[in-house]
């Protein structure tokens, strides 16, 4: 967890944004920026000594439903957009866990996932533009409103993900969707977990268009679910091909599945989660002998993709250096499978001196030259990010 500054400052306007962060460079400080801090605990430790909330920039920018387009401010919450969104039969298609809590400048800064993963991909495959507060002073743009944009830098995607160490995004322009007309989730489960990867390998192959496609396992066993939108004919068939494929006893659900699944993701009160990315196939594989089950872990992730997150109850009570090997354990499985590890939630007395994002790649000098261009002051998060920046 991120040692937070005694005192905020809520700016209301992109400009009052840009100005504070300003005004931060000049005195030398370091600054945190976020919404309603769902994610503060990611990333490295951090010496922040002030922070800046987005909560003041809460406005709707611009709707255009014929064009499937909305621009809001970036301390709007994900679920007022969808209110806002489904006043039109609209929806933006990105579920990750607690959207009351999701700004949608956390939802670039972080890049949070869900279950519609699956089908829909991530925040950088919906994002169109961003409007962005500096530590020069200044706000720029990048991007368009328009799903087809001009050729040139991709400073959308760039944003994406950087946890706010490149800059403090005030604006967001995203594609939306239409609502579907229903929706339906099957699960089937087992004890054994070695049935797992035949019954994923099945689905596969079968004649089906998941909107999710989620795994876990856990002591008790494990399980797979898919989720299906579009008339309720297709729905209920889709189904059917599920439970035709599986041959054993499935369970019929609605779309709360999926928030359950996402919230299961995210893992509450887990001192230690962390973030898998594996080959789908070696990520059912993986599942076999899912790690830590016997110290209180279970795991849930997209099948689809091979993204799995780990959580860990009884990682409070382990020593630093005990909990620190665990990790690094898990990690070398993962590399050993052509994946990846990453901590997402840690005690903050594991953190100090420790990378949680892992070993750095061969990309990493040019990630600090970023990192200098943006920010060349060090103002925003020094220290969160991949291997220091």
């Amino acid at each position: 967890m991120i040692r937070l500054p005694a005192t905020s400052h809520i700016p209301d306007s992109p400009e009052a944004l840009a100005e504070a962060l300003h005004e931060a460079q000049k005195a030398g400080e370091a600054v945190i920026v976020a919404g309603k801090g769902l994610r503060l605990d990611h990333g490295n430790l951090t010496a922040a000594t002030r922070m800046i909330l987005t909560t003041g920039l809460n406005r709707l920018v611009d709707h255009q439903p014929d064009d499937m387009t909305v621009t809001a401010e970036a301390g709007m919450t994900l679920w007022e957009l969808q209110r806002i969104l489904a006043d039109h039969g609209q929806r933006l298609a990105l579920d990750p866990p607690h959207p009351e809590l999701t700004t949608l400048g956390g939802l670039v800064a972080a890049n949070p996932d869900g279950p519609w993963r699956a089908a829909f991909g991530t925040t950088r495959d919906l994002l169109l533009g961003l409007t962005v507060a500096s530590p020069a002073g200044n706000c720029f743009k990048s991007g368009s409103r328009v799903v087809k944009s001009v050729a040139g830098y991709d400073l959308p995607k760039l944003f994406t993900g950087s946890y706010g160490t490149l800059g403090a995004i005030a604006q967001v322009t995203f594609k939306v969707r239409p609502l579907p007309a229903a929706t339906g989730s099957i699960r089937v489960t087992w004890t054994d977990r070695s049935e797992l990867q035949a019954a994923w390998s099945a689905l596969r192959q079968a004649p089906l268009e998941p909107t999710f496609f989620e795994v876990g396992a856990d002591a008790s066993g494990a399980f797979l679910a898919m989720g299906f939108e579009g008339e309720p004919e297709a729905v209920s068939w889709q189904q059917e091909v599920f439970e035709k494929r599986i041959r054993t006893s499935c369970e019929r659900l609605g779309d709360s599945l999926r928030v359950v699944l996402g919230e299961h993701a995210h893992a509450d009160g887990a001192p230690l989660l962390v973030k898998v990315g594996l080959p789908p196939a070696e990520a059912m594989d993986f599942l076999k002998a899912a790690p830590g089950l016997e110290g209180g872990a279970r795991w849930t992730g997209h099948a689809a993709n091979g993204i799995l997150y780990g959580s860990f109850t009884a990682a409070e009570e382990w020593e630093v250096t005990e909990g620190r090997a665990q990790v690094e354990a898990l990690r070398a499985k993962a590399m050993e499978r052509k994946g990846y590890l990453v901590v997402q939630r840690a005690p903050r007395t594991w953190k100090a001196g420790w990378d949680v994002w892992g070993p750095t790649r061969s990309d990493f000098p040019l990630m600090k030259a970023i990192k200098r261009a943006f920010d060349p002051q060090g103002t925003l998060a020094p220290g969160r990010f991949v291997g220091g920046l």
